[in-house]
């Protein structure tokens, strides 16, 4: 049976693979929040990776607050990319199969079609930038290692786009979404069963790959398809200064 560590567990995505995981009784999953498996901290991890010695290490573990990020540099950077890097490490020493977890951020959305894997990166803001540090740090430690990059990504689980948007529909509030960006919102279980499924199946691509929703959508199409009966408008355009620059395109081809 096959030992997989999921890292970050106690988010959307963490929470994402408890759900789907019964769907493959091959696998056994260890889950592991930030106090159990401080990602941050290379000695946490060659230790825990040293002695568990797992077959898959999937890293949900992530600095996630786009704005937030803007002000927090030095978080961003540590979680989202130095902290890969030690996992990248620990990762080729065991000869385990790392999968990182990216996101669509990592362009900066001037191209008119969906990007592919081999498209060049140009993030335009601190989370994207961190990101990209952490696909490269992959890249430079391991040999064999998934990176998976995701766009939108939504579910019931956790602080995310449905889940905001739900709780200020369900307090009877009128939801001004944006219709500026355009992306391929993707369902949280979804990501999971497709990493679950490639792993049972021995087929998950090596490398940079993407896996999001098939239908290219705005963030106020995405609204409307979530929650139909609810008070949903278009807001009115963004005018500088914005609070932190997002490609205007961000679908991923997959």
């Amino acid at each position: 049976m096959l030992s997989i560590a999921i890292t970050g567990a106690n988010g959307q995505l963490g929470q994402s693979f408890r759900a789907t995981a019964p769907l493959f009784p091959g696998l056994e999953l260890k889950y592991f929040n930030r106090t159990e498996f401080d990602v941050t901290n290379q000695t946490v991890v060659q230790e825990a990776m040293d002695f568990y010695r797992f077959d898959y290490l999937i890293n949900c573990a992530a600095y996630t607050n786009v704005v937030g990020a803007e002000s927090n540099i030095e978080a961003a950077n540590l979680l989202n990319g130095v902290a890969v890097g030690y996992l990248a490490q620990a990762a080729q020493k065991n000869k385990t199969h790392l999968v990182q977890i990216s996101t669509d951020y990592v362009f900066d959305g001037n191209k008119l079609e969906p990007y592919r894997p081999t498209d060049l990166t140009n993030p335009l803001n601190v989370y994207g930038q961190s990101k990209l540090l952490g696909e490269q740090l992959v890249a430079q430690y391991c040999d064999r290692f998934s990176v998976i990059r995701t766009s939108w990504v939504y579910s019931e689980y956790g602080s995310n786009f449905y889940t905001k948007i739900k709780s200020r529909a369900d307090q009877g509030q009128t939801l001004w979404i944006t219709d500026e960006y355009i992306g391929t919102p993707t369902y949280s279980p979804d990501l999971a069963e497709h990493i679950l499924s490639g792993i049972s199946k021995d087929n998950l691509p090596l490398g940079i790959s993407h896996f999001a929703g098939k239908d290219v959508m705005t963030w106020f199409d995405l609204a409307r398809k979530l929650l139909p009966g609810a008070d949903i408008r278009v807001a009115p355009k963004e005018t500088p200064p914005l609070l932190v620059n997002r490609p205007k395109n961000s679908a991923l081809a997959r």
